[in-house]
């Protein structure tokens, strides 16, 4: 994915590959939207967050770049292959986890936040080059982020329902180590630059 471009809090991707279009997700209304130029994409994000469109501007040109059918199927492939190689990652992590509990069998919690995280990278495509591009700690403290879970895991506790308290704590939890992950891979960053230059 090339740097992501925000607009009104929203990031837009794009997958390095000709071709490829556009991409933003809007997590606190699970909205998504594809467009074939960095212009359609924030006009499309625009009228999603209900901002008028001004009078005087241009209207946005119409595209014909429908996919090919072979196009899907290859997208559909390069997707299902991800899928494969997250969840073998998932499968790994597990499995390494298990080992540092010799004989003890791993809390239903944690592996609950684990397969969160696991469907975050694989559904969300909130894959480590994603969670680094979020350098100011956005993955907890933004209106999208983990604190935001657990505000509204208090409200769902406080109305008394369990179930929603439980799922959005495996949110935030998993939204946590996601940030607890990317400090790591920062650091070893900053450690190999020292290492390189010292």
């Amino acid at each position: 994915m090339s740097n992501p471009l925000i607009h009104r809090g929203i990031h837009i991707t794009r997958a390095e590959v000709p071709g490829a279009s556009y991409e933003w997700t809007h997590d606190e209304t699970n909205a998504h939207g594809m467009a074939p130029d960095i212009e359609t994409a924030i006009a499309q994000i625009d009228l999603h967050l209900g901002s008028p469109v001004p009078t005087s501007a241009a209207p946005m040109p119409v595209t014909s770049t429908t996919p090919t059918v072979a196009d899907l199927e290859a997208e559909l492939t390069r997707a299902l292959n991800q899928i494969e190689s997250l969840e073998a990652e998932c499968d790994r992590r597990h499995a390494e986890l298990q080992d540092a509990l010799p004989g003890a069998e791993m809390p239903r919690a944690w592996l609950d936040v684990m397969g969160e995280r696991c469907r975050q990278i694989a559904v969300k495509g909130r894959a480590p080059e994603h969670d680094d591009a979020h350098e100011r700690g956005e993955i907890i403290w933004e209106t999208w982020g983990a604190q935001s879970r657990l505000c509204r895991a208090m409200e769902a506790r406080r109305t008394g329902d369990l179930s929603e308290y439980r799922c959005l704590l495996i949110e935030a939890g998993a939204m946590t180590l996601a940030e607890i992950e990317r400090v790591d891979r920062l650091q070893e960053r900053v450690l190999s630059e020292e290492q390189a230059d010292g």
